[in-house]
């Protein structure tokens, strides 16, 4: 990665490391940025995502060029927001069966 990037889609540093620990500091600003770019009246993720390249502001991937899906990312991603949420996911219990020689459904088709 190009050392001018600032990495961003993944997440906050703070959050990849588990929510402990600050931000970087040169991220920090930049989302903030971006956050306060989106209230202006008549933005869009497009001039978004043109003001970056505009500013030399390397994505971070080390490319150049900004595209509306990571800004996108960014402006969706709740952890950017200031929300961090921990297990998102729940397991669901598989349906029991006494054997399995029987079936898990009626036994019916569908007519």
């Amino acid at each position: 990665m190009d050392p001018g990037a600032v990495r961003l889609p993944g997440g906050p540093a703070a959050a990849r490391r588990g929510g402990r620990g600050a931000a970087e500091p040169d991220e920090a600003v930049l989302v903030a940025q971006l956050f306060d770019w989106y209230l202006e009246p008549g933005a869009t993720l497009y001039r978004l995502a043109k003001r970056l390249t505009d500013l030399g502001i390397a994505a971070s991937t080390g490319k150049p060029r900004w595209n509306v899906a990571s800004v996108r990312g960014i402006l969706r991603n709740l952890a950017y927001a200031g929300q961090v949420i921990a297990n998102r996911t729940r397991g669901v219990d598989p349906r029991a069966r006494a054997s399995p020689l029987q079936s898990v459904g009626t036994g019916r088709t569908a007519s």
